[in-house]
């Protein structure tokens, strides 16, 4: 349990970078800034997505195998 606690709060922390990495990138399509389009931000950007989203993927995966767990105790 204490490595869920400690997976939710860096995924949180990480959630908060990554916000304002989209509100940086947001600016800079609206033109408000220039980065080229193979900027380090846009790679970082599109990692930590994929990152994100496979975290994401795995914990779920988790909740439902311990629901049915649960289900079948």
């Amino acid at each position: 349990m204490h490595e869920f606690v400690e997976l939710d709060e860096a995924l949180v922390a990480l959630a908060r970078v990554l916000k304002q990495l989209e509100r940086l990138l947001k600016l800079e399509s609206a033109g408000k800034l220039v980065f080229e389009k193979t900027s380090g931000l846009f790679a970082t950007y599109d990692a930590c997505k994929t990152k994100l989203d496979d975290v994401h993927a795995r914990l779920q995966k988790r909740l439902q195998d311990r629901r049915v767990l649960k289900a079948l105790i």
